[in-house]
């Protein structure tokens, strides 16, 4: 799991109203602390009935495993100057 394991810490509630008037599930806000780096926030859920909003700041791939397929296309021998000779 190259971006860690999904950590249920790392989700909020917040009130609706402290969010823009169009946000939607699934949307990514930016929040900045002093001092810290910025947090990219997730809308996770929204409950209309409870006015609140889960926000989560997990990495959108956390907790997914990850695989890459490649394909090689050429291969040479380094030159003499990309070994140090």
């Amino acid at each position: 799991q190259a971006f860690g394991d999904y950590n249920d810490d790392l989700l909020i509630e917040i009130p609706l109203d402290d969010l823009p008037e169009n946000a939607k599930v699934g949307m990514q806000l930016k929040s900045d602390t002093e001092g810290e780096e910025p947090t990219i926030w997730t809308i996770k859920e929204i409950d209309q009935d409870r006015r609140i909003a889960t926000l989560d700041s997990n990495h959108i791939l956390a907790g997914h495993k990850i695989r890459f397929e490649i394909k090689v296309s050429d291969i040479s021998m380094p030159r003499a100057n990309v070994l140090g000779a």
